[in-house]
């Protein structure tokens, strides 16, 4: 986990289940559990090739959505109009 990390830049949150009873009941039987956008992507055992590509489709899917926007944007700054869906 830490060398993806050091990789991929991404943001690591470590959650300590330990005295929470609803973290518990909830993860206890799936250690360790990584989730990605706050969907379980990896129980048991992480990989750390699989962990990189999904950050990388994650990543890229986050500059679309970004991309996406900024092309709305300048599209509406210039005076275009979108039709109803």
């Amino acid at each position: 986990m830490q060398q993806v990390r050091a990789d991929t830049g991404c943001e690591l949150e470590v959650v300590s289940i330990d005295g929470d009873p609803e973290l518990e009941a909830r993860y206890r039987e799936h250690l360790p559990v990584v989730e990605i956008d706050g969907e379980r992507a990896f129980t048991h055992f992480v990989e750390a090739n699989a962990l990189r590509e999904r950050l990388t489709v994650v990543s890229r899917l986050s500059v679309r959505r970004w991309q996406n926007r900024d092309d709305l944007s300048q599209s509406a700054d210039e005076g275009e109009t979108w039709p109803n869906a």
